[in-house]
């Protein structure tokens, strides 16, 4: 929780719009440490997570090719994932595949608001259509922008000298009018 803006808030905020039923099986796509794998357990949900490296609750694996069976989960999570995922469609394609028809994936990430911005792992600018366009088979049901956390998370990674990474992304994310959202989005019927 640490790792993402607003920390267990967001992630709680996150899975309220997914409006679960009791002891839904989810599945946590980039989990990390596991810790929201963790938190969904405690709310009673049959709760899963894959992540490059392994950690307690959490299989090794790659989310743009899920080692999980076709059609198992109710609900699908992804926090700061898919956009560094290294083929953000590839990932919607493996959640659309482990999910239940009409089941709800949950994505919070980054977006921007103009059409300079950086691609990240999409094949277009990560701005709120550039998330629709890579959502085939999702039809989404809510978008809140949550700019100010993020902003205000990204402050306490520098004030508590945090290493961010590649701060080039960082400035080229300022003039793109870089932001961050929570979403639900519900995957179509099969056809």
């Amino acid at each position: 929780m640490r790792k993402h803006p607003d920390g267990e808030n967001l992630t709680r905020e996150l899975i309220a719009l997914a409006s679960l039923p009791e002891n839904a099986r989810i599945l946590d796509m980039g989990a990390g440490d596991g810790e929201a794998v963790a938190l969904l357990r405690s709310f009673g949900y049959d709760a899963y997570g894959v992540d490059l490296a392994a950690a307690e609750n959490v299989t090794q694996g790659d989310m743009t090719a899920l080692p999980f069976e076709d059609g198992i989960f109710d609900a699908v999570i992804a926090e700061c994932a898919f956009s560094v995922c290294g083929d953000t469609e590839k990932a919607f394609r493996e959640a659309y595949r482990v999910l239940k028809d009409n089941g709800t994936l949950c994505i919070s990430d980054v977006y921007f608001k103009n059409d300079t911005a950086p691609c990240l792992s999409m094949k277009i600018p990560a701005t709120k259509e550039g998330w629709e366009n890579a959502a085939e088979g999702f039809v989404l049901m809510n978008f809140c922008d949550r700019t100010k956390a993020w902003t205000e998370f990204m402050i306490h990674c520098i004030w508590n000298g945090l290493d961010l990474g590649d701060c080039g992304y960082f400035k080229s994310a300022a003039k793109a009018k870089g932001g961050y959202f929570i979403s639900a989005w519900e995957k179509e019927e099969c056809k």
